[in-house]
């Protein structure tokens, strides 16, 4: 029996997992799955549509934990993939009194989980590729873990949303 990928519960996927999930066979030969949709937009825009929210808190309190700076909702029909995120404060050196996370639906995304620091910024935000699935909420929260309140907590993501079913041949074990 081939083992099975994850579910959303166990572990936020990044597109490494479903391109090594690809590779070891686990997504399938039957129809386009939701995972292969998004693997085949992965270097593609064609169709797709952009999406950039960005958004500010006038001040993160001291012992304010997990504020929502900025939410992105994938519609129900379509999938995504966040491809970019940046940060900001109005003061460079309050980049130590605040820990940012990087969430899909309430989960951690591996790797932007303990951000203590700036990765991009709002005018050049940083690339990266998290696949988003049906009605999957990205968002950027923030901590201040000083002493002192933070001024002006920025954050910026943007990516593409595009139709969960595809066009023949765009995806599939010789397709995509």
């Amino acid at each position: 029996m081939a083992p099975e990928l994850p579910s959303a519960a166990q572990k936020i996927l990044t597109m490494d997992d479903l391109r090594i999930a690809r590779l070891m066979g686990l997504l399938g030969e039957g129809p386009a799955s939701d995972a292969q949709v998004i693997l085949a937009h992965e270097f593609t825009q064609v169709l797709d549509q952009p999406w950039q929210i960005a958004n500010f808190v006038p001040v993160l309190a001291v012992g304010a934990v997990r504020v929502m700076i900025c939410e992105f909702a994938v519609p129900a029909q379509q999938l995504g993939i966040c491809r970019s995120v940046g940060l900001a404060l109005a003061s460079f050196p309050d980049f130590g009194n605040v820990q940012w996370q990087l969430q899909v639906n309430g989960g951690p995304v591996s790797g932007f989980d303990n951000i203590r620091g700036q990765i991009g910024n709002i005018i050049f935000p940083q690339p990266l590729s998290v696949p988003l699935f049906r009605t999957s909420r990205i968002r950027v929260v923030a901590t201040n873990i000083g002493v002192a309140p933070v001024l002006f907590p920025t954050a910026r993501i943007g990516g593409d949303t595009f139709n969960a079913l595809t066009l023949a041949g765009a995806a599939g074990p010789s397709g995509g």
